[in-house]
């Protein structure tokens, strides 16, 4: 594969150092390799063969590149192969390869107000540089991820976790059943209050521009108390600003009041939020805390997928139910 690279400085071939790091800690299917030669450090990343489509990922480099033009530095922009393109497509599967980002995914370990502060005005400056991509969408729309996931509680509710329910079993992985059933009837508990609030924000006009979507504390590298990259884009796509904002700091700031504030502030010094905004900042806060146990039900029961790191899937199950516990009883 590293054949399609040779303009990139990546040769002769035997100097190079090649570390495979697997899935890299992630859940997407994606692989990954750390390659060192004596003039850098880049990623290489084989993409699952599901996702994303060759379109969408053209879709995630362009705005990747326009963003770093921008003068946001802390993304890594895809590097191009010899033929021009930004991935190559090998025995099917699409590969790119691009600049190692430094620093440490270590919030969770160290965490920090100043650190806080620094992730969300790294998101900020994303998107204020991503708003300046020219797209064909509406300025503003109704926001799609709260559609989507109106339409993913009314399923639940109306069918689908009946089919989830019975196939629930202890024989392969007991520690996740017992989770499951915990899981469900904390989601019929909160679904109800949940779906009111989705119907009432999901028609808001809200401005549409190319978002992460999946940026969480281990997407955020730091070095010190400095961002020094954001990771993963492969949730790419246009909705509203409000998603990310929501899933970044529910992932960093959890419940914490005072945090959420700290954050938002941060945020708004860069890139301030509308009323409408900032109602969908809560609403996808929300449905995060009410769908993200059940998705992963979905993908284990319904789906057939596995998961290598079972205590990783574990912890993050009961990251989930712990916050769904607190908001069953406020």
């Amino acid at each position: 594969m590293l054949s399609h690279y040779g303009a990139v400085g990546l040769s002769p071939w035997p100097s190079l150092l090649i570390e495979s790091l697997g899935g890299a800690g992630g859940f997407s299917g994606a692989e990954f390799w750390r390659i060192r030669s004596s003039r850098q450090t880049l990623c290489l990343r084989r993409w699952p063969p599901e996702h994303p489509s060759p379109k969408r990922l053209l879709f995630q480099h362009a705005v990747l590149r326009h963003v770093h033009q921008q003068g946001v530095k802390i993304v890594p922009v895809p590097l191009a192969a010899d033929d021009g393109t930004t991935f190559v497509t090998v025995e099917g599967r699409m590969w790119e390869l691009a600049p190692w980002l430094p620093g440490e995914a270590d919030f969770r370990q160290n965490p920090s107000r100043a650190r806080l502060e620094a992730a969300l005005r790294a998101l900020a400056q994303f998107h204020a540089a991503a708003a300046l991509f020219p797209t064909n969408v509406a300025p503003c729309s109704p926001s799609p991820g709260l559609r989507q996931r109106l339409e993913m509680v009314r399923r639940w509710l109306s069918g689908d976790g009946e089919l989830l329910e019975r196939r629930i079993v202890d024989a392969d992985w007991r520690e996740l059943a017992q989770r499951a059933r915990r899981l469900l009837p904390m989601f019929r508990a909160l679904a109800p209050a949940i779906d009111k609030e989705l119907a009432d924000a999901a028609p808001a006009l809200l401005p549409q521009q190319p978002v992460l979507r999946d940026i969480w504390h281990d997407h955020v590298l730091f070095e010190g108390d400095r961002v020094s990259g954001l990771i993963d884009f492969g949730a790419m796509q246009i909705d509203s600003v409000a998603g990310d904002v929501a899933r970044l700091l529910g992932s960093l700031a959890r419940d914490d009041a005072d945090l959420w504030r700290v954050g938002l502030s941060a945020y708004e010094a860069i890139r301030p939020l509308s009323k409408d905004e900032r109602l969908a900042v809560t609403v996808f806060d929300r449905s995060t805390m009410l769908l993200s146990g059940m998705n992963w039900l979905r993908w284990i029961y319904l789906d057939g997928r596995s998961f290598d790191d079972r205590r990783r899937v574990e912890a993050r199950l009961d990251e989930i139910l712990a916050r769904q516990e607190k908001a069953s009883q406020s």
